[in-house]
């Protein structure tokens, strides 16, 4: 992880994604046996095992629990990966959690992300409806980085990162050409590199980026949101909820119930067989 060594690094210098998740699962469990926890980082959804070997800066943790506060879950779970994993915890420099954001030291631009659901259903349930629910809330303007495109670099950067995922999910639709795929995957690691303070990372589009989003985002979009309510499918189009992951905000839609069965077991299968382990050769 370009020089930087933990407790989630491999001989070879890669993230061991197989001992991160196995610690996200069972902290979680140990925290509360009513809760699940997931780290997806998105590129699980593309197959692509390289994404290992690059410098990640921003680590994402998804939790649902029914009852206990989200603070006193981030909480305890912070006092576990203090004491298991030190130099892992010390290599973060900027902490979003449920009650607000902390910047701990900004010379270190890594990030941790831990989202509290308070739901009953298993998280990863819940993120993989709400990655097929997608287009209706890009489109419609509702989905929280949505609502936050035109002030946020970091809400820019995950719709953009959220196109390609849903992408790879619809295949039978008419997919983005060689150049939309290049200029989203562009912007995305262009914004990646940017320094995740608060005072970069909260500015509006640059041209480019609204083009995107209005030339290549949103059409992408509309034909899958086309795609899954014209299906001739068993199960007919019916509405649906589901939750928004970073807000606990439950949003509404209307699909095929055949396809949300379908591409909701594809993202489970696709998080869940992600290449756990992977060498960098560098």
């Amino acid at each position: 992880m370009a020089g930087l060594v933990h407790e989630f690094t491999d001989q070879q210098g890669s993230f061991w994604l197989s001992k991160w998740r196995t610690y996200i699962t069972s902290t979680i469990s140990h925290i509360s046996p009513q809760a699940s926890g997931i780290c997806p980082f998105g590129f699980e959804l593309l197959s692509d095992a390289s994404f290992l070997a690059r410098d990640l800066r921003r680590y994402y943790v998804y939790v649902s629990e029914p009852q206990m506060k989200g603070e006193e879950i981030f909480e305890k779970f912070m006092l576990c990966l203090q004491g298991d994993a030190p130099n892992f915890c010390e290599s973060i420099g900027f902490l979003v959690h449920p009650t607000g954001r902390l910047d701990r030291d900004v010379a270190k631009n890594r990030l941790l992300h831990f989202q509290v659901l308070k739901r009953k259903q298993s998280i990863l349930e819940i993120y993989s409806r709400y990655v097929v629910a997608c287009p209706d809330v890009v489109l419609n303007g509702t989905l929280t980085e949505m609502r936050a495109f035109d002030i946020s670099e970091s809400a820019r950067r995950y719709v953009f990162q959220l196109t390609l995922m849903v992408a790879a999910v619809f295949p039978e639709v008419t997919q983005l050409t060689e150049a939309e795929t290049s200029g989203l995957a562009l912007s995305i690691l262009e914004m990646s590199r940017t320094h995740i303070s608060q005072a970069t990372v909260t500015r509006p589009p640059r041209r480019e980026e609204a083009a995107i989003l209005a030339g290549v985002v949103l059409p992408f979009m509309r034909r899958v949101r086309q795609y899954v309510q014209e299906t001739r499918a068993s199960g007919g189009v019916v509405p649906y909820e589901f939750v928004d992951i970073h807000s606990d905000v439950r949003l509404a839609g209307t699909m095929n119930a055949a396809v949300m069965a379908e591409k909701m077991e594809l993202i489970r299968n696709l998080y869940s067989s992600y290449p756990p382990r992977v060498s960098s050769g560098r």
